[in-house]
């Protein structure tokens, strides 16, 4: 797979010097950034640029951008790294598909500074927000940067939203959600009620909500109309950000109220087995008419069972 890549632009090249009609290259502009360079890896789409000066900025009209750990350690260059994302970003005035941006836990203390230089991950959301961004994101595996941007929440066009790894307590004040996402992801996130209430409530399209080994809820509080899939993991694994921190991973309600949801999943995580007391203890409370299958072991879940007049499929481990 990784000679793909290299084989597709040795191809290219050869197109460009064969005497025959280069029928590649008679492409239009869209089918070449939409549905060719696309595909590849950032780093070899941007290499195409050498092929011909019809090829010299097709990259930059990308309507998806991945900057994976390899790509920006590949580079170690800050300003090369800066000048590419502003014209990735900048240049093209169409809509963005989506933005991919993840950070290894196997960044030296250099190679975080040049990522953090940018004030940069925040700066390129806003940009990526002003091109009206669907599918955001954010990962981090390294310690040294978990703050998520308050930018995200200027990205209001999102219809997919993944954030793993980060703290995600700034809560803007005009923060009312956002009206067309249908994907949203938590993984590891230091979250509060605020953030997770004015997620749902201002996201009346969602469809599928994940909540995974996530801190800093008290009451999870899900009232979603048009929600289908809902998986909550409580407690958290041995390799996530806080597993050293005394924030609670436990929240003291779990309120469902989605009408047509059909899927759910309220599972413990295996790897985790403090506080299971508390989660005994934990409030369940859930309005589920449509839902058909659940997942969970836990025996607070179980002794809802009578809150699961639609269920048909059934899958319980409960310790």
């Amino acid at each position: 797979m990784q000679l793909l890549p290299q084989i597709f632009c040795r191809a290219l090249a050869m197109a460009l010097m064969a005497k025959d009609i280069d029928r590649l290259s008679a492409l239009s502009d869209e089918i070449l950034c939409h549905h060719i360079l696309t595909k590849l890896p950032l780093k070899e789409a941007i290499a195409s640029s050498l092929l011909s000066s019809r090829w010299r900025w097709l990259w930059t009209r990308l309507p998806r951008l991945n900057f994976s750990s390899e790509f920006c350690v590949s580079l170690r260059n800050k300003a090369k790294i800066s000048s590419i994302m502003k014209k990735l970003i900048l240049i093209n005035p169409g809509e963005l598909e989506s933005f991919e941006l993840h950070i290894n836990e196997h960044y030296t203390q250099s190679d975080t500074k040049t990522l953090v230089s940018f004030r940069k991950m925040s700066a390129c959301i806003s940009y990526a927000a002003l091109r009206n961004v669907k599918q955001l994101t954010l990962i981090t595996l390294n310690r040294r940067i978990r703050s998520m941007p308050s930018s995200v929440f200027s990205c209001h066009r999102l219809t997919s939203l993944i954030l793993n790894n980060l703290h995600a307590k700034c809560n803007p004040t005009h923060f009312g959600g956002f009206p067309c996402l249908k994907i949203c992801s938590f993984r590891s996130v230091d979250l509060c009620d605020a953030i997770v209430e004015h997620l749902v409530v201002g996201s009346p399209l969602l469809e599928n909500l994940t909540v995974s080994g996530c801190v800093g809820i008290i009451n999870f509080i899900v009232c979603c109309p048009f929600l289908n899939d809902l998986s909550i993991e409580i407690g958290r694994k041995e390799n996530d950000l806080f597993h050293s921190t005394n924030l609670d991973y436990v929240p003291n309600i779990v309120k469902l109220s989605c009408p047509q949801l059909l899927n759910l999943k309220v599972e413990r995580i295996s790897s985790w087995e403090d506080k299971s007391m508390l989660i005994k203890k934990m409030v369940v409370e859930i309005n589920l008419p449509a839902c058909r299958g659940l997942s969970t072991n836990l025996v607070c879940v179980k002794d809802a069972l009578d809150s699961f007049p639609s269920l048909e499929d059934l899958s319980m481990d409960a310790h």
